[in-house]
């Protein structure tokens, strides 16, 4: 038994050793059979790629209105129906969300991509990691 009990734990251990610092890596398969997968990114990348794209802070308005990335729309993550304020936005171009930490951004993330959105960008470590590094941000 005790040999059982040690072998449980030396896999398990294996198994959380092997997964630090590993990225998140969220995907779904379409009715074709193709991964969809969000593409979680550093902020100097996002910054370059966010340019002309739809962007989404998903933190609350409280939050938003402290500092945010110019030209987003804030969708707040916890309001009701949160997901049917993106039925207006087009499926098949790039969407850029983002949050405090990529908590509330990753599961908005990975509910786009269910929902048909092709090209989610997702902001590794949110808005703490953006200013960090120094990017800009605005306030209303």
């Amino acid at each position: 038994m005790r040999k059982v009990v040690v072998m449980c734990f030396l896999t398990f251990f294996g198994m959380a050793i092997s997964s630090c610092g590993q990225e998140k890596a969220a995907s779904v398969i379409d009715a074709n059979g193709n991964e969809i997968k969000v593409h979680l990114i550093a902020a100097k990348p996002f910054s370059e790629g966010m340019k002309n794209q739809v962007l989404v802070d998903v933190r609350t308005p409280q939050e938003f209105k402290y500092g945010h990335i110019e030209n987003a729309v804030n969708i707040n993550f916890f309001s009701k129906n949160w997901l049917d304020k993106y039925a207006d936005f087009d499926k098949s171009k790039p969407i850029y969300v983002y949050c405090k930490s990529d908590n509330r951004s990753g599961s908005v993330s990975l509910k786009l991509i269910e929902s048909g959105f092709l090209h989610v960008y997702e902001l590794k470590n949110g808005i703490t990691k953006w200013k960090k590094e120094g990017f800009p941000l605005v306030k209303n």
